[in-house]
């Protein structure tokens, strides 16, 4: 029913860890850092961010012993995301191709 990699996580005394039914939701922060923008990404559970975020499968994000699933449009942004460590650097002279490349497309998800 899981993904092998989601389902083979257990506890201290090997009882698989329980899934959360609350999701996460992602948030985008764009912070002005003189010569260059940075986009990060972290995730959010009842509007807290989660510290330590580890992207186990494609739909699932765990913090500590706690499983999420991540909604299907947002299982396609983090693989993307991971691969930059939730992190894009964008210098100020690209910056009007990379928001209308990529900016403009994430706000209309």
């Amino acid at each position: 029913m899981f993904p092998q990699a989601v389902t083979d996580h257990k506890d201290e005394n090997g009882n698989p860890l329980p899934f959360q039914t609350e999701r996460p939701q992602l948030q985008f922060e764009l912070k002005d850092k003189g010569n260059y923008y940075q986009l990060s990404l972290q995730y959010l559970v009842g509007g807290v961010p989660i510290k330590s975020p580890v992207e186990d499968a494609v739909f699932f994000v765990s913090a500590g012993a706690q499983y999420y699933l991540l909604a299907l449009r947002d299982s396609v942004m983090v693989p993307w995301m991971s691969c930059f460590a939730n992190q894009i650097i964008v210098l100020k002279q690209g910056f009007t191709d990379f928001e209308k490349e990529i900016l403009q497309e994430i706000e209309m998800m």
